[in-house]
C-alpha cells in the first residue's frame, strides 16, 4: 500500500493503531509501512496521538483537529485508560464540572 491508500484509509476511518490492537486496525493490517506513515506525517496528513488508551495511534488531520481542545485529566484516565477521550473538566461519572 501507498502514502496516498493510506491516507484514503485515515480520512475514511479517522484512527489507525501504530501496532497491534484487539480493537483498532493498525499498519500491517493494512499493508502500510513506517515509511508510508512518515510521508504523510512530514506533510501534516497525519498525526501520531496517544489519545487512545495511551496507545499510539494515528489520526486523520480532520480527528486530530477535533480532539486537539481535548485534554484527559490524568487523575480520571486510569492506569487502562477507561475511556478514549474525556472533555477536559467534565466528570465520566456525571458528566457534570
Amino acid at each position: 500500500m501507498s502514502a496516498a491508500q493510506l491516507k484514503a484509509y485515515l480520512d475514511a476511518t479517522g484512527i489507525l493503531a501504530c501496532n497491534t490492537d484487539a480493537h483498532l486496525r493498525c499498519l500491517e493490517d493494512i499493508g502500510c509501512s513506517w515509511a508510508d506513515a512518515v510521508e504523510l506525517i512530514e506533510k501534516k496528513e497525519l498525526f501520531l496521538s496517544k489519545v487512545y488508551r495511551k496507545r499510539t495511534v494515528y489520526l486523520s488531520p480532520r480527528v486530530y483537529h477535533m480532539l486537539k481542545p481535548v485534554q484527559i485529566p490524568e487523575a480520571d484516565a486510569g492506569a487502562g485508560g477507561a475511556s478514549l477521550w474525556t472533555p477536559a473538566g467534565r466528570s465520566r461519572r456525571t458528566g457534570d464540572r
